[in-house]
């Protein structure tokens, strides 16, 4: 029963690990892999099929059978008695009477082992179940039967010897002394024997427990030879165990540091030293025969004899080389932003924390924010937004020193803590970063940054205080140099998007110039005249988020093309209401492709509803279109394109301003 009591906690963990759902816990499929991989015989049993559900690698090798061939093999292939006893044994355990029974097991080989079986019974799925641990006692049971053969023998030799003495004369009190004598001789010759066996028994019991566990074990004599080295210290090392036995330990274990230059502190020898347990330093790697790189986990600890003298030590490795790359990983990611690479804000507050000391001033802190992003988001979407993040990153890399730390503070803010560093140093600093900022582009975008920066000089001063100086310097200067920076942007934009076609830059060109001229031959006011140049000039930018082939594509457009075209007036508004200046402007821009009679687009506006600037656009472009064959490649005659403006009178354009406009053209 001593051995239930112990086993059972191993019980309680394989059948709650058994029962629970895949993935449900990195720690239960831990404890599951090491029971299938290294726990004992075990079997769990379906006792309605009258078969094996599972067994680990354990019980397929004891059995003789494979792991995928021992699921759901009758238990007839398995038991070497009547199923009857099987029955009256799973009765015994349902009801808890007894757990542990002794029987013999056939193995696929033919041979039968006797063991000891522990069964528990565990409900699963809604079946009964039986759960069974098994320990082959058949060497055991040998030892105890040759046991009771000697006691027997030596016991029928007594009898025979009294008995032949009895015989010839009558046995004399010195001859029954001498008799009791030799008795006691071979009685404590048998019990010696018999200790020799087991003592034998139990050093090769733990010898293959030593070379059978998961972890490499390594046991060295006291000049540090080579005794023992299992299978799994076979494979770290890359040393087959009948060239490491005899040899120098440190010919087999080759350690070294991970870091570069720095040494690692030898487990065995400070064990064979201190005569205590040792344990390897956790940045400690182990160099295999063939190159190979392993972080170990280990102890060392010295091996004494019975006088307590240290006679050698063992040493238990195990690779931890995944478990420390996963933990790098999550380190990683805890204190790294995932999109830059740089670090994150719970790092950037620990650090500042941690360098607000006088060892570190004058202590410099730098607080940038990217101007363009909101921008670039709008126009583009996130996915280049966040390759503009990712390439302001790079230029913080690129012009900070080793000694400062950079993180992504916020969406679009960045904070830079440089230590040392004194007001006139980061202001330099500061204008290599603009000037490396000012040249990344996206999508004809400029990467520029406001950035501010405050120095902490003296020990009194607030950390806070001095970040929060940085940051109002920061929002300060984006503030006063707004105008300024939204004015290159756009120009930037267009610029880009001219270059890319140079037919949109032609079409834009006319259509303004004609609007002018149309504009002031209606009378419209300066503002409305202002209004409507800078509107005809900038109707088509939303197209700049096309691709270069629709853009210019003369021609019919595909049904996919003629959609990504219907969305430029949305991007065009989008863009402009970006910007303080052309704010007034975006209405234009958004229904220059509405129609009279409603069946215009984006949103589908009708007659007056439409902006009277935006109906001039409307007409002034589809007559340019026409007669520079902007879409299909074939100019019309100036006659032609009036013809179908009157046509379209009152239906696509404006029936009031569709005649004044033939007058206007026909007048030359």
């Amino acid at each position: 029963m001593k051995k239930a009591v112990v086993v059972l906690p191993l019980i309680s963990l394989f059948l709650v690990s058994f029962s629970l759902p895949v993935h449900s816990n990195p720690v239960d499929d831990c404890i599951w892999q090491n029971l299938d991989d290294h726990g004992p015989i075990m079997l769990l049993i379906d006792p309605e099929k009258g078969s094996v559900e599972y067994g680990n690698q354990a019980a397929a090798a004891f059995f003789g059978y494979p792991a995928d061939a021992l699921a759901g093999l009758p238990l007839a292939e398995l038991t070497a008695g009547s199923l009857d006893e099987l029955a009256a044994i799973w009765e015994e355990a349902l009801a808890q009477e007894e757990n542990s029974f002794v029987l013999e097991r056939r193995l696929a080989s033919g041979e039968t082992r006797a063991v000891e079986i522990y069964v528990y019974p565990h409900r699963l799925e809604g079946r009964e179940m039986f759960f069974s641990i098994i320990h082959d006692i058949t060497e055991e049971k040998q030892l105890a039967a040759r046991e009771r053969l000697m006691a027997a023998a030596y016991f029928i030799s007594l009898v025979a010897i009294i008995g032949c003495l009895l015989f010839i004369n009558h046995l004399r009190e010195e001859d029954l002394q001498q008799v009791i004598v030799l008795m006691n001789g071979v009685w404590q010759a048998k019990e010696k024997r018999e200790a020799v066996e087991k003592l034998t028994l139990e050093r090769k019991k733990y010898y293959l427990t030593l070379l059978s566990i998961g972890d490499g074990v390594m046991v060295v004599d006291r000049e540090g030879r080579i005794e023992i080295l299992n299978g799994v210290g076979q494979k770290l090392t890359g040393w087959p165990a009948h060239e490491a036995v005899g040899r120098h330990y440190q010919e087999v274990f080759v350690l070294a540091h991970e870091g570069e230059g720095q040494e690692v502190q030898d487990p065995i020898a400070a064990a064979l030293a201190t005569e205590r347990i040792q344990k390897l330093d956790d940045r400690a790697v182990l160099i295999s025969r063939d190159g190979k790189r392993y972080h170990l986990e280990d102890s060392a600890a010295p091996i004494k004899d019975s006088t307590g003298a240290t006679i050698g030590a063992v040493l238990v490795f195990r690779d931890v080389t995944a478990e420390k790359e996963q933990r790098k990983k999550i380190e990683y990611l805890s204190y790294r932003d995932p999109l830059t690479g740089l670090y994150n804000r719970r790092f950037i507050e620990e650090k500042l924390q941690e360098l607000d000391g006088a060892e570190n001033l004058p202590l410099s802190i730098i607080v940038g924010d990217i101007n363009s992003l909101k921008l670039v988001n709008d126009i583009f979407g996130h996915t280049y937004g966040d390759l503009l993040l990712q390439q302001t990153a790079e230029v913080f890399r690129r012009v900070l020193r080793a000694g400062d730390i950079v993180a992504r503070w916020g969406g679009d803010e960045f904070l830079v803590l440089l230590p040392k560093t004194g007001a006139r140093e980061v202001e330099k600093i500061v204008a290599r970063i603009k000037d490396e900022a000012g040249q990344e582009y996206i999508r004809g975008i400029q990467g520029t940054i406001s950035l501010g920066y405050a120095t902490k000089e003296k020990g009194e001063q607030g950390i806070r205080q001095v970040l929060q100086a940085a940051e109002d310097a920061m929002y300060t200067e984006k503030s006063l140099g707004r105008d300024s920076n939204d004015r290159r942007m756009l120009g930037n934009l267009l610029a880009a998007f001219h270059k890319a076609s140079a037919r949109e830059r032609g079409h834009a060109e006319r259509v303004t110039q004609l609007c002018r001229n149309f504009g002031i031959k209606l009378g419209l006011s300066p503002r409305e005249l202002e209004q409507l140049v800078e509107a005809s000039f900038l109707h088509d930018l939303g197209k700049i988020v096309l691709d270069g082939e629709v853009v210019n594509k003369v021609g019919v457009l595909t049904e996919q093309e003629w959609s990504q075209v219907k969305r430029h007036p949305v991007v065009g508004c989008r863009i402009l209401k970006l910007f303080d200046e052309t704010f007034d402007l975006a209405d234009i821009v958004l229904t220059h492709h509405e129609r009279w009679d409603g069946r215009g687009y984006p949103m589908g506006l009708a007659g007056e509803e439409i902006p009277l600037l935006a109906r001039i656009v409307s007409l002034v472009e589809a007559y340019d279109a026409m007669v520079s064959g902007f879409y299909s490649g074939h100019p019309l005659a100036r006659e032609e394109a009036l013809g179908i403006i009157e046509a379209g009178a009152g239906s696509q354009f404006d029936p009031q301003l569709a005649p004044a406009f033939c007058r206007f053209i026909a007048a030359g």
